[in-house]
């Protein structure tokens, strides 16, 4: 937060902090030390492990008070609370979804006595702040408050449950399309019958793609079949026509998921002969914990107090979301004489109902009606047709694992300790890399993946009668997983686990997808330095695959052009198939003139959209990109591969897309359509000027913090979009002295503006840094700490 300390003042306690022999030396129990460096990250330490993460909370509050409290609210479902009636669709949705306040008190309840007592720490931490803003609001208030008319509480160990457990089913659920999948294939139906309906719906949602990457390398180190899978489609399509009911969407609900990324490489291929890894991910600040068994820097994503990934001195660890498919939707058959009722292995069951009240700022209560059958909450109804549709998660009261699992992955003596610690987390879908100082480098997909009885197909809604029940869930000993493979690197981009993975009703991987470089980037190299991979970070943010992954690179396609070009008498179609071979797939503006250096951008964006709607349009719809709209990884790009690839692909098409057209002719043509379409929305003539404008990063929109602060002009509205992610680190592991080299644009270190709009200096000192790829130093070195340290704190507790 801001200084109020005189200047004078400020230089004498930093001296001080410089000529300290540790900054945990002389602390008693009960006490904490909060100690900033230059660029705001706080390091914590204690002597024990509750009086650190009371030290982590109120350091949390300091940077993110108003992140904090925002995820805990709308892990509660009352969001409208803070922000009106904009925040109604989505309190209805997790009110509907989520837990009695009995309930999140029994998860808490639940957990260790340890881990309970870690959690009541943070608590205490982000509430002794919380008391001082009410106190001294002139200073500490988060202006957010004052903003949007909302009096400041305290938390309750409830509301920072809901939170914690928001972050863990944002990241590490997955699931739950299966009502936008009916809907698609009753319209397939409505328009061609069931029987070409099929075939088109199979084609496009397929189960298995075997020409995927893969993040265990497919040379059999990990091979466990999982049970229950569907390799053939076999539920009853023949259902009754369906469109979802009109949904609302709020303008303040957070975005899915992230971009994540993790590279874990070798000594084998390392040139310094020690591990290296690198992250890329979501927003958050940095924190690092010292003392107690305790010495972890890394990613702090509010309101979890302990690094979620980072370093160790002697190991590290990245986490990317692992898309399993983890929900189920089933159809419950209505009882006709009472709609509360559905039926369940031979009987009629009465449904579950509480009545829920949501309060809204600026506007009268709003009741809410919840139901629940023995699947879990009924999140749709169609009493017309006598059905209801309710959600089961294998999250169902699981999400609070998340917190005891994030705090032994931080202080894990070993190897063998980091994998009970993410064994404890079973339930969520996470890639997790790790890498230790001993050379080791290891992957593991965690995940209890619901096993489903053979014949249960996943995309679609299961009878909710009683047939098609779980039979339990993945054990953590069949997890994907393997170490230091022959490769010589581990490589997950929210990627295909291996080969034996099945799709759901979610996400699917095909041969076009973001993987390719990362890959081709690392063979290339089999001496890979600390500058190579800060260079390798820059060539994979220019490929922009991080934020739009429906496209990748137009190499998969080039033999087609090339065919196709061949006939072509346009010569702006041969210059445009030119342009496409000479474009790196990087998204560049180096002379920042806000387009993009090369055309090839572009002509492909646009040429994949022409040619998908050519080929699907007449078949599909708009279907052929609905399909995976609403889903974070795409597979639309691969669907389109494969239909010009035909029987070459790994997973060929059973109906002729072309239409009997041949191939060559069908791409010349969208070529042809494509560079048309260009000239006319551009207004330009030659090929070459067919420059898109570049695609910004813009800070703001449903972030409400980060809204504020560029309504008061302390953050650029928008800044030239680098491709990257938000968090992005580099490590070497037996480095000396340890250190994490990171970024984090959205908001920088610190959050925090007063009431009078003043902001915190680490509110955008990132941003441009970002930018460019200039990363920060968070060292774990006490020497160092000391010596670059600008404040310190030293917290009592009560």
């Amino acid at each position: 937060m801001k200084s109020t300390l005189p200047a004078a003042l400020s230089l004498l306690l930093v001296a001080f902090v410089s000529t300290a022999c540790s900054p945990g030396e002389d602390l008693l129990s009960g006490e904490a030390r909060v100690v900033r460096d230059t660029m705001g990250v706080p390091h914590i330490f204690a002597g024990t492990a509750t009086d650190l993460f009371f030290g982590a909370g109120y350091a949390m509050a300091e940077d993110r008070l108003f992140e904090t409290y925002y995820r805990c609210r709308l892990g509660k479902g009352r969001l409208a609370e803070l922000v009106g009636e904009g925040g109604v669709p989505t309190d209805r949705e997790m009110r509907t979804r989520l837990y009695t306040e009995e309930e999140w008190q029994t998860m808490v309840d639940a957990l260790s006595e340890e881990h309970r007592a870690l959690l009541l720490a943070t608590l205490e931490g982000i509430n002794r702040y919380i008391e001082e803003a009410l106190a001294e609001p002139k200073t500490k208030m988060p202006y957010e408050f004052q903003a949007l008319g909302v009096e400041l509480e305290p938390l309750t160990v409830t509301d920072l449950a809901a939170g914690m457990a928001y972050i863990t089913a944002y990241y590490g659920g997955g699931g739950g399309m299966e009502l936008q999948n009916l809907e698609m294939w009753s319209e397939l139906v409505e328009r061609h019958g069931e029987k070409k309906a099929r075939v088109l719906f199979d084609d496009v949602l397929v189960l298995h793609d075997p020409d995927a990457y893969t993040n265990v390398p497919d040379d059999g180190s990990s091979l466990t079949a999982l049970p229950g899978s569907a390799t053939e489609e076999t539920n009853d399509l023949a259902s009754l026509p369906y469109r979802r009911s009109e949904r609302e969407i709020s303008p303040w609900q957070e975005q899915r998921r992230g971009a994540s990324r993790a590279i874990a490489i070798a000594p084998s291929r390392s040139a310094s002969g020690r591990v290296l890894m690198m992250q890329a991910t979501a927003d958050g600040g940095d924190v690092h914990l010292k003392g107690a068994g305790f010495d972890v820097a890394g990613l702090q994503i509010p309101p979890m107090p302990a690094p979620v990934m980072g370093r160790t001195p002697t190991y590290g660890w990245l986490v990317t979301t692992g898309e399993n498919d983890m929900v189920d939707i089933y159809e419950e058959k209505l009882n006709p004489e009472n709609e509360r009722q559905y039926w369940f292995e031979g009987e009629w069951r009465d449904m579950e109902v509480r009545t829920e009240t949501i309060e809204v700022n600026g506007a009268e209560p709003i009741s809410l009606e919840v139901f629940r059958t023995v699947h879990g909450p009924v999140i749709e109804w169609d009493k017309e047709n006598q059905r209801a549709f309710s959600r089961r998660s294998n999250l169902w009261k699981k999400e609070l694992l998340g917190f005891p699992s994030s705090v032994e992955r931080a202080r894990a003596s070993d190897r063998d300790a980091f994998e009970r610690a993410i064994e404890l987390g079973t339930a969520g879908s996470y890639n997790v890399v790790y890498g230790d100082g001993s050379g080791h480098i290891e992957y593991w997909h965690t995940g209890s993946v619901p096993l489903r009885k053979d014949g249960a197909d996943p995309r679609l809604p299961l009878p909710g009668t009683g047939e098609f029940e779980w039979l339990g869930h993945r054990d953590p000993e069949d997890w994907p997983n393997v170490a230091n493979p022959e490769q010589g690197y581990l490589h997950a981009w929210n990627s295909k686990p291996d080969r034996n993975t099945r799709y759901g009703d979610m996400s699917r991987w095909g041969k076009h997808y973001r993987t390719y470089l990362p890959k081709a980037l690392i063979e290339a190299d089999d001496s890979i330095t600390y500058a190579e991979m800060e260079e390798m970070n820059k060539a994979l943010g220019a490929g922009f695959a991080s934020h739009d992954l429906s496209i990748t690179t137009p190499d998969f396609f080039q033999p087609f052009f090339d065919a196709a070009v061949e006939g072509a008498k346009d010569p702006a179609v041969i210059e445009a198939v030119e342009l496409l071979r000479e474009w790196d797939g990087s998204y560049l503006d180096d002379d920042r003139d806000g387009l993009y250096d090369h055309a090839g951008v572009g002509l492909f964006r646009h040429w994949t959209r022409v040619a998908s709607d050519m080929i699907f349009g007449d078949e599909l719809g708009d279907w052929w990109w609905k399909f995976d709209e609403e889903i974070y990884v795409k597979y639309r790009t691969s669907v389109l591969l494969r239909a010009l690839e035909g029987e070459a692909a790994g997973q060929p098409m059973v109906w002729d897309f072309l239409n009997g057209e041949d191939r060559d002719t069908l791409v010349r043509r969208s070529l042809e359509r494509t560079v048309a379409e260009l000239r006319e929305e551009l207004g330009k003539t030659e090929v070459a000027d067919l420059r898109r404008e570049t695609i910004k990063r813009r800070f703001g929109g449903y972030d409400l913090a980060m809204r504020f602060a560029v309504e008061l002009g302390h953050v650029p509205a928008e800044v030239h979009h680098n491709g990257m992610p938000a968090w992005t680190a580099i490590l070497e592991l037996g480095d000396d002295p340890p250190a994490l080299q990171s970024l984090t644009p959205t908001g920088g270190q610190s959050r925090f503006i007063d009431l009078d709009g003043q902001a915190n200096p680490h509110i955008n000192d990132q941003t441009e840094r970002h930018v460019n790829y200039d990363l920060k130093t968070v060292s774990l070195d006490e020497e160092t700490i000391l010596a670059e340290a600008t404040s310190t704190k030293t917290l009592t507790r009560e």
